[in-house]
């Protein structure tokens, strides 16, 4: 919980927030400031408060009935924003050389 709101998380990155603005329940989540464009002309959608100017979107949860493959969609995309820096450090790390010798019985350490 952030801000007393359910608050969904990867390595401390927030992708998705169930809210109340102004008495409307609705599904916070990023969608990134390319796209964030075409799911505001969808009146199901509009600019989360304070986040908005980070690519974040609302989806009113009562403006339709709820698509839950879309949700899980969305979420999935935000969950992949959210964590692209992670998994791009995450990345460079494994792509490393290692520092330890390998040797041909497995073992990592010299033979005296």
């Amino acid at each position: 919980m952030t801000f007393g709101h359910p608050t969904f998380q990867i390595a401390g990155k927030t992708f998705g927030v169930l809210e109340e603005y102004k008495g409307e329940l609705g599904i916070a989540l990023k969608v990134g400031k390319l796209v964030q464009g075409v799911f505001l002309k969808d009146p199901r959608f509009f600019l989360t408060p304070y986040a908005g100017k980070h690519g974040w979107v609302t989806l009113r949860v009562h403006a339709a009935q709820l698509n839950w493959e879309e949700i899980r969609d969305l979420l999935d995309g935000s969950y992949l924003l959210a964590s692209e820096k992670k998994l791009r450090e995450r990345g460079k790390r494994s792509a490393q050389p290692s520092t330890r010798p390998d040797f041909p019985n497995g073992s990592n350490r010299k033979s005296g």
